[in-house]
């Protein structure tokens, strides 16, 4: 539209072009974030076990509600939508195996240890 810049002596031509494959861009972009966000409300509304720090038991909650520092449990094939440290394992090496698919994509089985005290220590599967 600057005319000693352009060859259509200033009328903006491209304007009908990309105005649309804008309009559809900024819709597709919309689309997914919200598809993105429906899935992570739903995810933080899944319940969890949390250790209750006053009568020493597990009880249920949402994933909402976890607090940084909270102990959880996991069981074998369980999912959880958020990046936990493995402090004991069912395993007799304190070894547990994650997929990590929803946050790299890669489907294969990543193998985690626990901290070797941690797992001594903590007597109860």
């Amino acid at each position: 539209m600057v005319p000693w810049f352009t060859v259509t002596d200033g009328r903006p031509t491209i304007v009908l072009i990309l105005l649309p494959s804008l309009v559809i861009s900024v819709y597709l972009d919309w689309l997914e974030n919200y598809k993105i966000n429906e899935q992570a409300n739903a995810e933080n509304e899944l319940p969890v076990e949390v250790l209750d720090q006053d009568d020493h038991k597990f009880v249920e909650a949402c994933w909402a509600e976890l607090k940084v520092g909270q102990i959880v449990k996991i069981n074998q094939n369980e999912r959880f939508p958020a990046d936990l440290i493995l402090l004991k394992s069912s395993n007799l090496d304190g070894t547990a195996y994650v997929e990590t698919t929803a946050l790299d994509g890669e489907s294969n089985l990543k193998c985690k240890t626990a901290i070797r005290d941690m797992q001594d220590a903590i007597l109860s599967p």
